[in-house]
């Protein structure tokens, strides 16, 4: 289960430059327990503004990120 925590927006010029993502998740019947973040691009955050879509762009970026780790090794 993932949680959002907290969004933190960045700008730079006017513009969005960053956008960090604070959350917690939760799995494996709480044998897995994350308190952690990402940063997202202006163009990743854009159209997952309410929470429950940005709750899946995280959970899909967070299982990316843990393939590419996975394919690295």
């Amino acid at each position: 289960m993932i949680q959002i925590t907290s969004i933190n927006t960045r700008f730079r010029d006017g513009q969005i430059s960053s956008v960090d993502v604070r959350f917690n998740f939760r799995g494996f019947n709480g044998r897995v327990d994350s308190n952690t973040r990402i940063e997202m691009t202006p163009e990743e955050y854009a159209g997952n503004e309410p929470i429950d879509k940005l709750m899946v762009k995280v959970k899909e970026m967070l299982i990316e990120s843990l393939q590419e780790e996975d394919a690295a090794e």
